[in-house]
């Protein structure tokens, strides 16, 4: 259902279908929040909201439920709140993306250390506030990791990110990192 138009909000009806792998809601027009009974699609693999603009509201909590999830591309909304601490649950993920929402406030949570599969890490373009958590030199198959354009990260770049061997992109720029 990609780039076909859609407009309206994510009914929550969505939760009903428990056997769905991939649901792909990218580049439409949808508006409202996320609804929680996505937490009931405990098989999905790949969800994408991405680039919808008016989705708003915060990141529902239960997204932690998602415990197969590869892909998480929230990129290009209107979400607001902070990144729930329960996205450390989601241990076989491998991309997330949350960037360019610009409401997305908080601290990166430390529980961001438990996603040991993620290979593309883009929190970019948000108002993250805070330090770079420490546990970050634990995603040792990290390739892609922006957080650039957030303004508010404060601290020093971990000392732990030359374990990230696999790195081919860091971008920290526009931030206040010594």
């Amino acid at each position: 259902m990609e780039s076909n138009s859609l407009v309206g909000s994510i009914p929550s009806e969505i939760g009903e279908l428990a056997q769905l792998k991939v649901l792909n809601l990218s580049s439409n027009y949808l508006s409202g929040t996320i609804p929680v009974q996505i937490e009931n699609l405990t098989e999905l693999n790949e969800l994408d909201l991405s680039e919808n603009v008016s989705i708003g509201g915060s990141i529902p909590t239960e997204i932690g439920n998602l415990s197969q999830l590869k892909i998480l591309d929230l990129s290009l909304n209107s979400l607001t709140g902070s990144i729930p601490i329960e996205i450390g649950n989601l241990t076989q993920l491998e991309t997330l993306s949350i960037s360019d929402n610009d409401f997305i406030t908080g601290n990166i949570p430390i529980e961001i250390e438990n996603l040991i599969k993620l290979k593309i890490l883009d929190l970019s373009s948000n108002s993250l506030i805070g330090n770079i958590p420490e546990g970050v030199d634990k995603l040792l198959d990290l390739e892609i990791f922006d957080l650039s354009s957030n303004y508010t990260i404060t601290g020093q770049i971990p000392t732990g990110i030359s374990n990230l061997v696999k790195l081919r992109i860091l971008d920290f720029s526009s931030n206040i990192l010594s």
